[in-house]
């Protein structure tokens, strides 16, 4: 009779090394540490916040200090998150957008109404990517889309302005 994992002696940590007993279709079989993180999301990659508004924008700006240098492992897929929890305008009915970038390669961004008064509405952009095993910067951007006002940006202690970058598995 083989030994009942209940019995077993906890393991001080989690290696890729360790092999895992597992039954498939009635066969004992084994899968490493390794195969299992390799199916398993990761987590933050890296995240930056900012507490202080960014305007006035009328073209498209880098968010300052909204950038985040990063290498992804092999084959896993990555998720972008900006996230601005209002965004107002110098005049009514104005349009913004934040963008997400890689140098000059838009990567994804999404568009938001600009209120005059007010915290305004918030705009979260966000991309699914795959990328390559090297170093990546990626950054957040905002323009005005539509509209004659100054934009602004807001952010403060307690609504900060975001970037995230989260490994999802693969």
């Amino acid at each position: 009779m083989g030994l009942k994992i209940s019995g077993a002696t906890a393991a001080g940590s989690f290696l890729t090394t360790h092999e895992l007993p597992v039954n498939e279709g009635g066969a004992s079989k084994k899968v490493t540490g390794a195969q299992i993180l390799a199916k398993t999301a990761q987590g933050s990659l890296g995240y930056i916040e900012v507490t202080a508004n960014q305007g006035t924008i009328t073209t498209q700006v880098d968010l300052t200090s909204l950038t985040l240098t990063f290498t992804p492992a092999t084959g896993r897929r990555q998720r972008v998150t900006g996230y601005c929890s209002g965004v107002i305008s110098s005049v009514g009915g104005d349009t913004a957008a934040m963008l997400i970038m890689e140098g000059a390669t838009q990567l994804g961004a999404m568009q938001t109404g600009a209120l005059l008064t007010g915290y305004g509405q918030g705009v979260r952009a966000e991309a699914i990517l795959t990328l390559t095993n090297a170093a990546h910067t990626i950054k957040l951007q905002a323009v005005r889309v539509a509209g004659t006002g100054n934009v602004t940006f807001a952010a403060s202690t307690t609504n900060r302005m975001s970037l995230l970058i989260e490994d999802i598995g693969t």
